[in-house]
């Protein structure tokens, strides 16, 4: 069938997209190259590049959402591409924690959030790990309307999640 319409190359850029899982998504940026709408559908001739930006205040402002009562006041902060987020466990004491994490694409599709390294001994890290369990995915690529390919993620300013997209 023939195009309803066509661009040679199309931009758009989204602010503040709200997943089903709650996390916030900064921004996304999409660029796309001769793409033609067909039977009200958006066709791509080659695959849109497409980076997804989240900012430390979205991911803390998630992860606090999903936190038990006994783990209070996450701080996140991105050093030297990695996560640190620190906060107070209150096991049979209030212990100050930081954990050093990682992110990790799972099958192009899904981004996970992997446990590095915690700087307190003992239940906390078991702690942090079931708390993992239960927040990962923190982005999954079916939460969008195109059929997103994960390829990399770099943790700067913001953490960034470079794909490709088909539609």
């Amino acid at each position: 069938m023939d195009a309803e319409f066509s661009l040679l190359h199309l931009a758009v850029l989204g602010h503040g997209l709200k997943l089903p899982n709650g996390m916030v998504i900064d921004e996304v940026e999409i660029q796309a190259d001769r793409l033609a709408i067909v039977d009200q559908k958006p066709k791509f001739e080659t695959p849109a590049t497409t980076i997804v930006r989240i900012s430390p205040e979205s991911l803390q402002t998630f992860i606090a959402s999903q936190l038990p009562a006994m783990v209070r006041d996450p701080q996140v902060r991105f050093h030297d591409g990695k996560i640190l987020v620190s906060a107070s466990v209150k096991v049979l004491v209030e212990i100050s924690a930081t954990a050093t994490l990682s992110l990790v694409i799972q099958d192009q599709k899904k981004l996970l959030v992997e446990l590095i390294d915690v700087d307190k001994p003992g239940p906390v890290r078991g702690i942090l790990e079931n708390q993992l369990d239960a927040v990962n995915p923190v982005f999954d690529a079916k939460d969008l309307p195109l059929d997103l390919k994960l390829e990399r993620v770099a943790i700067g300013k913001n953490i960034e999640i470079f794909a490709t997209a088909t539609a």
